[in-house]
């Protein structure tokens, strides 16, 4: 057959295109395979006539290869511009992506779905959707559908969000995992109660492996953090209080804040809830702008746990963030230090040592090096092991250490401050 006599070029008609494609289809070899690309190439670059028959080909190409460039490259293009210009070829395509199978060419229709006109892309929801929900594995392909739904979802929201919304109340963890994942970004405060549901079922252990639970209360988090519905709050304190796992409970965190920003009021009920210190602060600490009343963040924290640096260095960052008249920023000289000295003053009830480190931090670094900030924190907790008689007292090589370091100090800040008044 002519189609044998080499390598195709312009001078060959469409039809021998398209028959050394389709009788290089089954063959692996690496000849077959150069002929196939060499034929698909040849037909990229030239109008299509017989679309129909074009589209046949192409379709079967794709089930083999279209994970594999580049004939995967080759297919999306052409097979773009046939759909968009053929209701037959359009019709062949989504008849295909209803049967759910093989996965490459799910892969090459989700791809083309993204280059069609606005129409015609929306005509998939219902099949992609319901393919989507029989899938018992997230994969790279699901991945893709979900994204090619939510698309779908950007001109023709309502529609995707009712056809979704059923799959977030079963009890099967996939629907549910992908439905989250599709309606997260798209639906408004009329599905907070469902997405509330969602995080109660998690914590229920409705959705028993990790992976589910993670993946679900990580995309409820995203759609609470995006629509910011009072109604929320309570759910997302559940979250905080009784998950686990840590990713998720920072999620919370960040979430709450989100909300607080926005809802100002909640501040004091966060404060008022039997939800431990640390999780009250780590969320404190994530919002724009902290109006935490002093005495109550002081009474907060156990005073046996003031000294634990964790604890010191979230405390200090949550107190500067509230005086919003005198905010601290970073590398300012020491001589404009005066100027923020409201700063330092009754941030907590009692102003210490590590407090100033930690509010100082940059500005020692800056004018006396990494080295004098360490030594500072080295006499500090040597201080701390006098001051406590639980703990450990310095040996002689140490009491001279702290001496000598201290010395240095002075000197250095007796030399800066002479250099700052010349």
């Amino acid at each position: 057959m002519m189609y044998e006599r080499g390598y195709p070029d312009e001078s060959w008609t469409e039809e021998l295109l398209l028959s050394l494609i389709e009788n290089n289809i089954e063959d692996a070899s690496p000849e077959a395979r150069h002929k196939r690309i060499a034929g698909l190439n040849e037909l990229s670059q030239r109008e299509i006539v017989n679309k129909e028959r074009m589209g046949d080909v192409l379709i079967n190409v794709a089930k083999r290869y279209c994970k594999r460039p580049p004939e995967s490259e080759i297919i999306i293009q052409v097979l773009s511009r046939l759909a968009n210009s053929s209701e037959d070829v359009f019709q062949k395509l989504l008849a295909e992506s209803g049967k759910g199978e093989p996965d490459a060419l799910l892969y090459c229709i989700f791809k083309i779905i993204r280059n069609l006109d606005a129409d015609k892309r929306n005509l998939f929801d219902e099949v992609l959707l319901k393919v989507l929900m029989s899938k018992k594995s997230f994969t790279h392909t699901t991945d893709e559908m979900c994204k090619t739904l939510i698309l779908i979802g950007e001109t023709k929201r309502e529609e995707v969000v009712r056809l979704t919304r059923p799959y977030l109340k079963l009890p099967d963890p996939y629907n549910v995992a992908f439905a989250t994942g599709i309606v997260s970004p798209l639906a408004d405060e009329q599905l907070t109660n469902d997405f509330c549901e969602i995080i109660k079922n998690s914590l229920k252990k409705w959705y028993s492996a990790p992976e589910f639970r993670e993946r679900i209360q990580k995309e409820s988090c995203k759609f609470f953090i995006r629509v910011k519905d009072k109604n929320s709050f309570d759910c997302l304190l559940e979250l905080l209080e009784k998950e686990s796992n840590p990713y998720i409970k920072e999620e919370a965190e960040e979430t709450l804040a989100c909300l607080i920003d926005d809802y100002p009021e909640f501040l004091n009920e966060l404060m008022k809830t039997k939800i431990p210190y640390p999780l009250k602060l780590k969320t404190l600490v994530k919002l724009k702008e902290t109006k935490v009343d002093k005495d109550a963040l002081s009474k907060l924290v156990p005073p046996e746990d003031l000294e634990k640096s964790s604890i010191r260095n979230m405390l200090n960052k949550i107190a500067v963030k509230a005086d919003d008249k005198h905010p601290v920023p970073t590398g300012i000289p020491v001589r404009k230090l005066t100027a923020n000295r409201e700063v330092l003053n009754n941030k907590l009830e009692k102003i210490e040592f590590y407090d100033l480190l930690c509010v100082l931090k940059d500005v020692i670094t800056e004018q006396f090096g990494e080295n004098i900030y360490r030594d500072l924190d080295f006499i500090r907790k040597w201080r701390n092991n006098v001051v406590h008689p639980t703990s450990v007292k310095p040996d002689e090589i140490i009491s001279l250490q702290v001496v000598r370091k201290t010395e240095l100090f002075y000197e250095l800040f007796k030399k800066q401050m002479e250099h700052l008044r010349t």
